[in-house]
């Protein structure tokens, strides 16, 4: 039996980068694939599109994702330390400023203690400094008897860093 046929799948994923990996004896997903990103477009099951207004067709990224043993959601970029420039201490607060804007992790050298560790990020230095009302933080639980370095889960944009503690202590930042 023979003929052409066209497949159209959704691919969806919250936690990292939708991908989708097909190795057949005919079908192959590869850099010829078709994608769009979601605009509200629906397929109903007989696979007539709705609402066909202005979608723009791109060829698939593949770049060198071809072993299912390695998704794209394992890539990682790489990372550089890299210092504040400068560091205010008030208080229980320690204000960091990268002196650019920036993404990555904070790492928190010999690490010790019990309590939660807040930290709040900012592209302004007003912004991380208004925790009530910041929207990039975390809020860590930190119960370690010995120095340890830790470094936070999720990588965030900032410039600035605002740290807030309670009896826990650090070499580094």
């Amino acid at each position: 039996m023979g003929g052409r046929c066209t497949l159209n799948l959704k691919v969806f994923c919250q936690n990292s980068v939708p991908a989708i990996f097909v190795q057949g004896k005919k079908v192959i997903s590869d850099a010829s694939w078709m994608v769009t990103f979601e605009d509200k477009e629906w397929i109903d099951q007989s696979g007539k599109a709705s609402d066909q207004s202005g979608t723009a067709w791109l060829n698939a990224a593949s770049w060198n994702f071809n072993d299912p043993a390695s998704p794209p959601s394992a890539f990682k970029l790489l990372v550089k330390a890299q210092s504040a420039v400068t560091t205010e201490k008030k208080g229980q607060s320690l204000l960091l400023d990268f002196g650019k804007e920036t993404f990555g992790f904070i790492k928190f050298q010999g690490l010790k203690g019990k309590g939660v560790l807040s930290l709040y990020y900012g592209e302004s230095k007003e912004e991380a400094l208004a925790t009530a009302q910041c929207e990039t933080l975390d809020k860590l639980d930190i119960s370690l008897s010995e120095k340890k370095d830790t470094l936070t889960q999720q990588t965030k944009a900032f410039c600035y860093v605002t740290r807030h503690e309670c009896r826990l202590r650090f070499n580094a930042v």
